[in-house]
């Protein structure tokens, strides 16, 4: 009877972790389009607004600020810790200097 429980306990731990990995597996996949286009985004945007417009950097590593960031099937996708998780769709200029998402228009600094 003790052999069959553990027998049961290490096959029902085992199934969870493989349907775990089998999800972190393909739920974590990345694009090459995806690299390519975060590549396109690293460095520092400022809003174009004339009042208080706002400054942010994409740095290279995924942080940003507080909060960190990636693009993941097309969206710009952008993790904070108190807010959640957060995707847009988003445009990039064909120079690589104009940015819209959010319904606002960021430049490249």
């Amino acid at each position: 009877m003790a052999k069959t429980r553990i027998v049961s306990g290490l096959f029902q731990v085992t199934v969870v972790a493989l349907v775990v990995a089998a999800f972190l597996c393909l739920s974590g996949t990345a694009r090459a389009g995806d690299r390519e286009d975060a590549k396109a985004l690293v460095g520092k945007w400022k809003e174009q607004t004339f009042i208080l417009p706002s400054e942010f950097e994409f740095k290279g590593d995924g942080s940003l600020g507080l909060c960190s960031w990636t693009v993941k099937q097309g969206k710009l996708v952008i993790t904070c810790p108190f807010i959640g998780v957060k995707e847009y769709d988003y445009t990039l200029s064909p120079d690589e200097n104009t940015l819209k998402y959010d319904g606002k228009t960021y430049k490249r600094q």
